[in-house]
């Protein structure tokens, strides 16, 4: 895992054909792709399980970018200090707002699920990202998410 920062998250995205929006955000072209809209639900145990079931869609084998954009809207449904030392434990000790993003090589696709965890559990905006342009995994803040791909999407039962 390598943590980097916003400007380094946007030129990665933009090395890899991923636009940025006018906020500095990722916005990938899945014009004519299909998508998935999700509703983030309240019990902790059915999130994960969501998780693991919505990274079935991420292809394996592939670059993860993890890039944590908004948290603290929720604060008494976080704890901060658990990420800070969770980061802590991979040698990141940069606060999460001047590294807010993460990258994963291909054999650290369990470390990326567990980071886009801490995204789902608190309901942080998070943005999970390819290398190959291929698929965008969301989660809002607002207990929603959405999933967009290239390729046929699995049918995933989220209830």
């Amino acid at each position: 895992m390598r943590a980097i920062t916003k400007t380094e998250a946007q030129e990665w995205c933009r090395s890899h054909d991923i636009a940025i929006d006018d906020r500095g955000l990722p916005q990938p072209d899945f014009a004519e792709t299909q998508g998935l809209d999700f509703k983030i639900p309240e019990d902790t145990g059915q999130r994960i399980a969501l998780l693991h079931k919505l990274f079935r869609s991420v292809p394996p084998e592939r670059e993860i970018l993890v890039w944590f954009d908004d948290w603290g809207v929720w604060p008494s449904g976080e704890r901060k200090h658990m990420f800070e030392r969770f980061r802590d434990s991979y040698g990141e000790h940069r606060w999460l707002s001047d590294a807010p993003g993460y990258l994963f090589a291909t054999a650290e696709r369990k470390d990326a699920i567990s980071f886009a965890a801490f995204a789902i559990l608190f309901l942080w905006d998070c943005h999970v990202l390819t290398d190959i342009a291929d698929t965008w995994l969301f989660f809002s803040h607002d207990e929603i998410g959405w999933l967009c791909s290239r390729s046929p999407l699995p049918v995933l039962v989220l209830a």
